[in-house]
């Protein structure tokens, strides 16, 4: 019994030696004539990696995607080193804080009331534009801002001339 004991003891003690020996890992970036991948021990990262603080994605084979890259429905953009752009603009749309690119519904937004305004600004320059030749067959008092552009469009056409 006292053989057992020791020997109990022994594994235990083994056991904790074992247990608190760090084994170091082995990561380091490799690349070939397809691309760059991140390789951590005997395998390779995939989708979303921070590294030294900077995010990066991995494809499904793990290769760093590079430019404009759609993962999960949102448009993020890598350099060519793989680092993602966050709170940016790149090729005229705006990035994020988390990196995704802003919503297309934005830039539309932006641009119906850069128009909105310019149509403003048109009506509330010092030439008069005269619309009396637009009709609506409901009312004629009412008139769409489509035909208002149309009548600027026109007047500015007669100006010309």
């Amino acid at each position: 019994m006292k053989i057992f004991k020791k020997l109990c003891i022994c594994t235990m003690v083994s056991m904790t030696i074992l247990g608190t020996i760090q084994v170091g890992a082995n990561a380091e970036w490799k690349q070939n004539s397809t691309g760059w991948w991140y390789s951590q021990n005997n395998s390779y990262a995939v989708g979303w990696r921070q590294l030294d603080g900077k995010w990066y994605y991995f494809d499904a084979v793990g290769y760093m995607k590079t430019g404009w890259v759609a993962i999960n429905g949102s448009w993020y953009y890598f350099k060519s080193t793989g680092e993602m752009v966050a709170d940016g603009i790149i090729d005229g749309f705006a990035l994020g804080k988390d990196g995704k690119m802003i919503s297309p519904d934005y830039y539309k937004t932006q641009v119906k009331g850069a128009e909105d305004q310019a149509i403003s600004n048109a009506m509330n320059n010092t030439q008069v534009v005269q619309i009396e030749d637009v009709k609506k067959s409901d009312d004629s008092s009412k008139v769409s801002t489509e035909d208002v552009i149309k009548n600027i469009e026109n007047y500015q056409k007669q100006s010309k001339k």
